[in-house]
């Protein structure tokens, strides 16, 4: 007589146990890696924000041949996005000029300093910057620094990881 062939496929439960115990302690180990990595991840996400503004308004100024600034307020820890409408040969931000959008730094990323005359870097419409300079940006532990720079000549906006050099 011939036996039924059974089909034993499948884990047993001692496999899925030694299998969940395996990620459970993988998961452990690497949660603190992570909280350890949030700090720099929100600094690099708001300074990446600055970056952005300061492509767009360089973007805007080349665009509608207009000069479109971008003002650093280290007290209040926001940037604006401005067009130079009062009196675009100062190259500064005044209150009547035309508000673009006004952003808060967050997440414990603080504005730590600037080097542009009057806070503030305007793109002409040719694309070239007011002046060259950089702004720093740091997280409320000072582990995580990124300096932003423009150059003046060609209005380039470039990251770089800690202090400048120059």
């Amino acid at each position: 007589m011939m036996r039924p062939i059974r089909n034993e496929r499948g884990v047993t439960l001692v496999e899925l146990s030694v299998v969940g115990a395996l990620i459970g302690i993988l998961a452990a180990l690497s949660i603190p890696k992570w909280f350890e990595a949030m700090p720099r991840i929100r600094t690099k996400a708001e300074v990446r924000n600055v970056i952005s503004t300061l492509r767009e308004a360089r973007s805007l100024a080349v665009a509608t041949k207009n000069p479109f600034g971008v003002n650093f307020n280290q007290a209040d820890n926001k940037f604006t996005l401005f067009v130079d409408t009062d009196s675009p040969q100062d190259k500064a931000y005044t209150q009547s000029d035309s508000v673009i959008v006004s952003t808060e730094i967050k997440h414990g990323v603080k504005i730590q300093y600037d080097t542009f005359g009057n806070n503030t870097v305007v793109f002409d419409p040719d694309g070239a910057a007011s002046a060259s300079g950089h702004v720093m940006l740091t997280s409320e532990d000072y582990q995580n620094q990124f300096s932003i720079d423009v150059l003046a000549s060609t209005g380039r906006v470039k990251l770089f990881e800690g202090y400048p050099t120059d």
